[in-house]
């Protein structure tokens, strides 16, 4: 894994150590298969491990993975270009340009670029995810006597 650093953050460090408390939740439940004499509330305990493993997977991949494509950017950039030249020139061959409607195209096709750039980024810019039910849980379990 590439290292990726987001604020002061090592993130690869962070998905190592993931993977470790991963391992060792699976570890506890297969001691737990092991032991037999399972009830419907180990099934239910090793259904929630199963959910939080794939949840945990669906954030890296759309925090890490899943970004726009560097074509695409060069087709929306491409697309914004051609649009401010093509009303350049149509100002041009009109003689004139009416700056509110001009203004107004420019001000929309950039804060689109820029909501679409925000949205591909979830750990930094303006549009953030909620993380504070993870924090709790983050402080719950540092409060937890180790056993």
């Amino acid at each position: 894994m590439r290292n990726i650093v987001v604020g002061d953050v090592d993130v690869a460090a962070v998905l190592r150590e993931s993977q470790l408390l991963k391992a060792k939740m699976w570890l506890e439940v297969e001691t737990l298969v092991a032991g037999g004499d399972l009830t419907v509330m180990h099934g239910l305990l090793i259904q929630s491990i199963n959910q939080v493993f794939d949840a945990q997977e669906d954030r890296v991949a759309a925090g890490l993975n899943n970004r726009i494509p560097p074509t695409i950017w060069i087709a929306l950039y491409s697309v914004l270009l051609l649009s401010m030249l093509g009303m350049g020139f149509h100002s041009g061959i009109k003689g004139s340009r009416s700056p509110v409607p001009t203004n107004a195209l420019a001000l929309s096709f950039s804060m689109v670029l820029f909501l679409i750039a925000d949205l591909d980024r979830p750990d930094s810019g303006l549009v953030t995810p909620d993380q504070s039910a993870l924090m709790e849980l983050d402080k719950q379990f540092q409060q937890m006597p180790d056993q």
